[in-house]
């Protein structure tokens, strides 16, 4: 037990009216493993999805871009030596699961966070195909849309 107690945190999860109006953030909260008394945290890591206090999501999305902007520009070396099938597969495995995965958590995202996630997903296809991508490349790479990703997702989960 007490090896784990370090590592052990605690947080107050609430919607930012609940926690303003009863002053959530300056409250003490004595809870403890065993004879330790448990830090307390605003935002964790939790399988790979970043998760505030207010279930706000900003920390998940600014995350997932970093990451996979970062693979873009790896990816984007290859692009040369790649052909069309083999870009196609390493982005869809690499880019579009991070973003569908664990989508279901997060959903609904506010529309400015979904237009971020789009922008990526535009950005993805762009490197495919190597051209700036217009509506209809999305249908020839057999994708829908982040929001419509999302939504099937979510239509799995819930009808499963």
């Amino acid at each position: 037990m007490a090896l784990y107690s370090s590592k052990t945190k605690c947080m107050l999860i609430s919607n930012k009216q609940m926690s303003r109006i009863h002053n959530l953030d300056e409250q003490l909260l004595p809870i403890s493993c065993g004879d330790t008394p448990l830090e307390r945290t605003f935002c964790t890591k939790l399988l790979g999805v970043y998760m505030d206090q207010h279930l706000m999501w900003v920390d998940q999305v600014n995350n997932l871009l970093s990451s996979c902007y970062g693979t873009l520009t790896v990816l984007r070396r290859l692009k040369n030596l790649a052909p069309f099938q083999v870009r196609k597969t390493l982005t869809e495995s690499l880019v579009l699961a991070e973003i569908v995965y664990a989508s279901t958590v997060f959903y609904p995202l506010p529309q400015c966070q979904l237009k971020q996630l789009q922008r990526l997903q535009n950005a993805s296809a762009g490197f495919i195909l190597r051209k700036i991508p217009k509506t209809n490349d999305l249908k020839y790479l057999n994708w829908l849309p982040v929001i419509g990703s999302i939504e099937f997702s979510l239509m799995k989960v819930t009808h499963a």
